[in-house]
């Protein structure tokens, strides 16, 4: 196993020069120089970033630092939260914190279009009802999409972790026609709010909708 100071030394170097998605990083023997380990050593610490998925080998081309999917991101962190035995209050204390603080945002950027696909998630959520499955889909979608107005993509990745962690564990009984349209009202409501931009009834329509969660 690569030895963790070394590993932390190592990527504080990485992001202290500037490294980006593309750029090639200098030859082993040069990087070890540098930080006075044997090449074997240094090895081992790339080895372990090409694992996580950090840096990537290629016999010709050398060692790269990899471009990262947002996708990727959100499964490592939801995985390693879930793994970690966070409670369920802490994750909606979590949510409710991101999700309040993101609506003077999302007021200023709510464009027409946006405004548009909110309302549509709304009535097809309503539409199926009776299908609380789908319709759960749909509840979770319209929150991820208010991330998504506020055109951040560290937002958008974090948002993206809370939604997963939200799984069917914690969902079972809001899968009902009743509490189906329960959200589709609190939306209307919560949207209705940021479109005429109330900053204040907006923050407590979404607190009441989450903490009834």
């Amino acid at each position: 196993m690569a030895d963790t100071s070394l590993l932390q030394t190592f990527g504080t170097y990485l992001l202290e020069n500037g490294f980006a998605p593309g750029d090639q990083l200098p030859p082993e023997a040069t990087l070890a120089a540098r930080f006075g380990v044997s090449r074997g050593t240094l090895r081992e610490v790339i080895m372990h970033l090409c694992f996580l998925g950090v840096l990537e080998r290629a016999t010709s081309r050398g060692t790269h630092v990899r471009a990262v999917q947002p996708g990727t991101i959100v499964q490592d962190l939801a995985f390693r939260l879930q793994i970690s035995g966070y409670s369920f209050a802490e994750l909606k204390e979590t949510r409710l914190c991101m999700e309040t603080a993101v609506l003077p945002l999302v007021i200023r950027r709510l464009t027409p279009e946006a405004t548009e696909a909110l309302q549509a998630n709304i009535a097809e959520m309503e539409e199926l009802a009776q299908e609380p499955e789908r319709a759960d889909l749909l509840d979770r979608q319209f929150h991820l999409q208010l991330f998504d107005v506020c055109g951040n993509r560290t937002l958008r990745i974090f948002s993206q972790v809370i939604a997963r962690l939200f799984d069917r564990t914690f969902r079972t009984r809001f899968l009902n026609p009743e509490a189906v349209r329960k959200s589709a009202t609190d939306h209307r409501a919560l949207l209705a709010a940021i479109v005429a931009g109330e900053r204040a009834t907006a923050l407590q329509i979404l607190t009441d909708h989450i903490e009834a969660t």
